[in-house]
């Protein structure tokens, strides 16, 4: 399974006659539960805008602990110069704005998971395994820069 949240302000209900397409940024914050082990773990961070090529960590930052083990708190803070993901209050990757990808459009802050057959993600689990995605609190700050 894939536990993910990200940001986003893709319009996927848009149709020809809508006005409201978007830009179709995204930021992703997304944990790749097949790896974690009793003290190891990867998670992937993206930033995507439709059109360009994407900027991801290709290969995932591995973890030296288990995310699943005990509650963490996940983030990223967007400035008009960059994206900063972490965890815990340690700073594990930012990324300058390249490619022509700038993140400066209103979006929404989803959390999904899911599955995949043969693929990144990994298959999905066996019948009647149940999956849970604890998330404590969230919040979200605004600052003008």
């Amino acid at each position: 399974m894939l536990n993910s949240f990200y940001t986003i302000d893709w319009d996927d209900t848009a149709n020809e006659e809508s006005d409201s397409d978007g830009t179709k940024q995204e930021i992703d914050i997304e944990f790749l539960t097949k790896s974690f082990n009793d003290d190891y773990g990867e998670v992937h961070f993206a930033v995507h805008e439709a059109g360009k090529e994407s900027f991801d960590t290709n290969p995932d930052i591995n973890l030296e602990f288990n995310p699943s083990d005990e509650f963490h708190i996940w983030g990223f803070e967007i400035t008009r110069y960059n994206i900063m993901w972490f965890v815990d209050d340690v700073e594990l990757l930012s990324y300058e704005y390249v490619n022509g990808i700038t993140i400066d459009a209103p979006y929404q802050l989803k959390l999904n998971v899911w599955s995949d057959i043969n693929g990144w993600v990994g298959d999905p689990p066996e019948e009647n395994v149940e999956c849970v995605y604890l998330i404590d609190w969230i919040k979200f700050t605004t600052e003008e820069y």
